[in-house]
């Protein structure tokens, strides 16, 4: 999954500002209308515009948290963590019992 440059989010930006369609800032960027869509929708600002440097920030954010698969790819902790979901066990029963 290819993510949006800085750049790509100004001239959403932009072309928001001037009253363009998703689907034309979708074409000037190059990416699906849908990709657009999800971009304003995740990173509008409440009672405000599209803000790209707000939006660069977050990505930049959410791209270095660990992810909880990368966490399961050990082989041993997915089972344990396997076991105890069939046996009811809370998420943070499972987390005491693994740490």
């Amino acid at each position: 999954m290819a993510h949006l440059t800085f750049h790509q989010r100004v001239v959403i930006s932009v072309m928001q500002r001037d009253g363009k369609k998703q689907k034309e800032i979708a074409e000037a960027i190059e990416v699906s209308p849908s990709t657009v869509s999800r971009e304003l929708a995740r990173n509008h600002i409440t009672g405000k515009h599209y803000h790209p440097l707000h939006a660069e920030r977050r990505a930049n954010f959410l791209k270095k948290r660990p992810s909880v698969i990368s966490e399961l790819e050990d082989p041993e902790l997915f089972e344990v963590v396997s076991e105890k979901l069939a046996l009811n066990w809370s998420p943070e029963q499972i987390s005491g019992y693994a740490a």
